[in-house]
C-alpha cells in the first residue's frame, strides 16, 4: 500500500484498511479536526459561549479586582445564561409523549404498539431519555451543534446466568443506554461540511476509565496502562482548568462508518492507541443508520457545523459586563465620600469622623466641603438597558417571557400574545429537538427487537397514572417500525389551558364521570378517557381477526353490545368471507350473542356502563311489528319513503268509531 510523506494510505479508502493501518489513520483524523477548530477559530468561539454560560463558576461567584493595583472592579451580569435557559425550558418544558407505529394494522400490530410506548415512556421516565435530550438542547445553545450516542451494553440489565466460559462471571442481559457529546468530541470528515454532503463517518473521543477497560480486556492491561491522559481540548476550553496527568481517564476512540457503496457493510472500530484496539467489525444490523445523533437548529452552510444565536449574544454580553463593573468601579472607588478642606485648617480627621459633632473653623480659611467624584454619566445607564433589550430582541425571549413585562402590557390577551411570539420564535429549535427524540424513540426500538433476547420487566404508567409491572421481549416489539413523538401544547400546562379542555371535552360528550373531568383538570392529559374506550376497540380488532380466521369468541354482557355489532359484520364485508360457511356461522353466531345479551341484559348495568339501551319490542299485531298487516294506502308502494307525509299519514294509528246521537243520528265528537 502506498503512503504519502506523513505516513497517510492515499492508494486504498482508509476505513477498509486493517486494523494496524487504521489506528494510524483514525489518530490523523483526530489530529487533523483538532487542528482545523483551533486555526478557523471554532475553538476559541466554542471556549467563549462555554465560559459565559459558565462564568460564575470560574469568577468565584464574586466582585474581582483587576488592574495593576487592582483598581478595577470586574461584575458580571448574566443575561446570557438566563436567556438561554429560558430559551431551553420553552423548548422542553413539555414532557414527550411517544407514539410507536406499527408497519400493519392487524390485533397483533396494534398490541405491539402499545407495548412499545409502554416501553418508551419507562425508558424516558426511569432511564432519563428526556433528560438526555434536554442536555442535548442545552449544548446546542452553547456550541451550535449536539450530539447523543445510543448504543448497547452487555454487562447492564439482570443477570441471566453464568458464564460456562468463565466461571464466576455473570451474563447479564444488556440494555440500551445514552450518552451526551458536545462537537469538541465528535470528529468528522471538515470537507463533508464545507460541501454540505453527507457525513459518511463518525469519530467519538470518549473518556474512561482504564481500570475500567483493564477488568474487560485483561489481556491488554499493559497496552492500556501506557496510554496518556489526553484532555487538552478541555483544558483549553475551562478557564482555571488544570491538567492530571495521573487521571485515571484516558481518551478511547469510537469509529462508526455508514453503510456505502465503497464499505457496504459498514464498520465498527474501537480503539486506544496506535497498536491498541478493542472491536472490529461491520456496523450491527440493529443499527439501520448511524447511532450518532446530532442536534442542530440552525445549520452555518458551507461549514458542518450548526449556528446559534449564542454567538450573536456573547459580544452583548461582554459590552453589558463591562459598562455594569465602570458603574461599580466608580460607585467602590467614591462612594465613601472624601473632605477637602483650605491649608491651614485645624479640624483634624477625629472631629469629622463620627458625625454629630460641633465643629468650628476659621471663616477666613473657608469651611470643609465634600469633593464628590461619585457622578456616573446618565449615558452609560441609557445604554445598558438598551444593550439588555437588544439581547431580548437577539434570543427571542421578551420581558413578558421573562415574568417582567412591560407596564405598557397590562391585558392578559396583550401578555398571551407577546408570549406566543416568543415560542414561535423557538419554534425551529423545538422541531429539531421532536425529531431528535423520534431518531431515539425509533433507534431504541430497533436495538431491543434484536438484543432483548429475554423476558424483562418495565413498569408502564397505566390507567389513573397508576404503574404496573409487565414483562417483554423483542417478539413483543417485532411490528413496530417507527417512532412519533409530540411534545404537546403549552397552552395544556396552563391552568386557563386545562380548564378550556376540560370543558371542550364535557360539552363533546367525553366526559362520563366527574373524576375523569378533575383528572383532565389536574394533569392536562386525555389518556383517561381513551384508555378504555382504546381497549374495547382493540379487543373488537381481535375478535374480527378470530372470527375471519373461524375462530370462536365469547360475549359478555358488560361489552358495548351496538358498538360490537356494528364493527363485527365488517367480518363478512367481502366476498372471500361470505363464501366460507364457516366464517359466515361464526360470525353471525357472535352477533347474535351480543343481541341476546343485549336484549336481556339488566338496564342497570348499561347507565352504570354509559351505553345504549336495546330498542323497545313491539307487540305481535301492532303496527310495525314483524308481520303485522300494512296500513299503507292501496297503491303506496316503494314510493312512499320513509318521511313522506302521505305515509305518515296513512300510517298513522286508527281512532275508535264513537257512539251516535239518537236523536241527530251523527257521531259524537271526541270533545264532546
Amino acid at each position: 500500500m502506498a503512503t504519502d510523506r506523513t505516513g497517510r494510505h492515499y492508494d486504498q479508502y482508509f476505513a477498509a484498511l486493517a486494523p494496524e493501518a487504521l489506528t494510524s489513520e483514525i489518530l490523523g483524523k483526530v489530529e487533523d479536526f483538532d487542528k482545523f477548530v483551533y486555526t478557523s477559530g471554532r475553538l476559541s468561539l466554542w471556549a467563549r459561549c462555554y465560559n459565559y454560560f459558565n462564568r460564575g463558576a470560574y469568577k468565584d461567584a464574586r466582585l474581582n479586582r483587576l488592574g495593576e493595583q487592582a483598581e478595577y472592579t470586574e461584575i458580571y451580569i448574566n443575561h446570557y445564561r438566563n436567556l438561554l435557559l429560558h430559551i431551553l425550558q420553552m423548548t422542553t418544558n413539555q414532557r414527550p409523549s411517544f407514539d410507536c407505529r406499527a408497519a400493519n394494522t392487524d390485533h397483533k400490530s396494534q398490541a405491539q404498539a402499545i407495548v412499545g410506548n409502554g416501553i418508551l415512556d419507562y425508558y424516558n421516565r426511569d432511564k432519563s431519555l428526556d433528560q438526555i435530550a434536554k442536555t442535548a438542547v442545552e449544548d446546542v445553545l452553547q456550541f451550535g451543534d449536539a450530539y447523543v450516542y445510543q448504543g448497547w451494553d452487555f454487562s447492564l440489565g439482570d443477570p441471566v446466568m453464568e458464564d460456562p466460559a468463565n466461571p464466576g462471571k455473570i451474563i447479564k442481559q444488556g440494555d440500551v443506554f445514552h450518552k451526551n457529546y458536545t462537537p469538541l468530541d465528535v470528529i468528522f470528515d471538515t470537507a463533508a461540511g464545507l460541501h454540505d454532503a453527507k457525513k459518511n463517518w463518525y469519530i467519538i473521543r470518549d473518556y474512561q476509565n482504564k481500570w475500567e477497560l483493564i477488568e474487560r480486556y485483561p489481556e491488554m492491561k499493559e497496552k492500556i496502562l501506557r496510554v496518556a491522559n489526553d484532555s487538552q481540548m478541555w483544558q483549553y476550553m475551562r478557564v482555571g482548568y488544570q491538567f492530571n496527568a495521573w487521571s485515571d481517564y484516558v481518551p478511547v476512540f469510537m469509529f462508526f462508518h455508514d453503510r456505502t457503496d465503497a464499505l457496504p457493510n459498514g464498520r465498527l472500530f474501537t480503539m486506544l492507541g496506535y497498536d491498541t484496539w478493542f472491536i472490529d467489525t461491520a456496523l450491527p444490523p440493529f443499527y439501520k443508520k448511524l447511532p450518532i445523533y446530532r442536534l442542530c437548529a440552525s445549520e452555518q452552510r458551507g461549514s458542518g457545523f450548526g449556528y446559534t444565536i449564542a454567538y450573536d449574544l456573547s459580544p452583548i454580553q461582554e459590552a453589558v459586563d463591562g459598562l455594569y463593573s465602570t458603574v461599580i468601579t466608580n460607585q467602590s472607588t467614591f462612594g465613601v465620600q472624601n473632605i477637602i478642606m483650605p491649608k491651614g485648617n485645624d479640624i483634624s480627621v477625629a472631629e469629622i469622623a463620627d458625625g454629630l459633632n460641633l465643629i468650628s473653623y476659621d471663616s477666613k480659611l473657608g469651611k470643609p466641603e465634600v469633593l464628590s467624584l461619585l457622578s456616573t454619566p446618565p449615558e452609560i445607564f441609557n445604554f445598558i438597558k438598551q444593550l439588555e433589550g437588544v439581547m431580548e430582541t437577539v434570543s427571542g425571549v421578551n420581558s413578558v417571557a421573562r415574568g417582567n413585562p412591560e407596564s405598557s402590557l397590562k391585558s392578559g390577551s396583550a401578555l398571551a400574545l407577546v408570549q406566543s411570539m416568543a415560542i414561535q420564535f423557538i419554534s425551529g429549535l423545538q422541531q429539531s429537538y421532536t425529531k431528535l427524540l423520534e431518531d431515539l424513540g425509533t433507534g431504541l426500538i430497533n436495538v431491543l427487537k434484536a438484543n432483548a433476547n429475554t423476558k424483562r420487566m418495565i413498569d408502564i404508567a397505566g390507567k389513573n397514572n397508576k404503574s404496573y409491572m409487565t414483562e417483554f421481549d423483542k417478539n413483543d416489539i417485532a411490528g413496530i417500525n417507527r417512532v412519533t413523538v409530540d411534545v404537546g401544547n403549552p397552552l395544556a400546562r396552563t391552568t386557563a389551558g386545562k380548564v378550556n379542555m376540560a370543558d371542550n371535552l364535557l360539552q363533546a360528550g367525553l366526559v362520563e364521570t366527574p373524576a375523569q373531568y378533575l383528572q383532565v383538570m389536574a394533569t392536562g392529559k386525555l389518556e383517561p378517557l381513551i384508555e378504555g374506550k382504546q381497549s374495547e376497540l382493540m379487543l373488537i380488532r381481535g375478535e374480527n381477526e378470530a372470527m375471519g380466521a373461524g375462530k370462536q369468541v365469547q360475549a359478555v354482557m358488560t361489552d358495548n353490545h351496538a358498538l360490537h355489532v356494528m364493527e363485527h359484520k365488517n367480518v363478512l364485508a367481502s366476498p372471500e368471507a361470505r363464501q366460507d360457511p364457516n366464517v359466515v356461522q361464526t360470525a353471525l353466531a357472535h352477533i347474535m350473542e351480543h343481541i341476546n345479551l343485549w336484549k336481556s341484559g339488566d338496564p342497570a348495568l348499561f347507565a352504570m356502563l354509559g351505553q345504549p339501551l336495546p330498542p323497545p319490542m313491539i307487540p305481535p299485531g301492532m303496527p310495525g311489528a314483524p308481520g303485522a298487516p300494512s296500513d299503507k294506502a292501496p297503491g303506496a308502494g316503494a314510493d312512499m319513503a320513509p318521511g313522506n307525509p302521505i305515509e305518515k299519514e296513512a300510517t298513522a294509528v286508527r281512532m275508535p268509531n264513537m257512539p251516535r246521537n239518537p236523536l241527530t243520528k251523527d257521531r259524537t265528537t271526541p270533545n264532546g
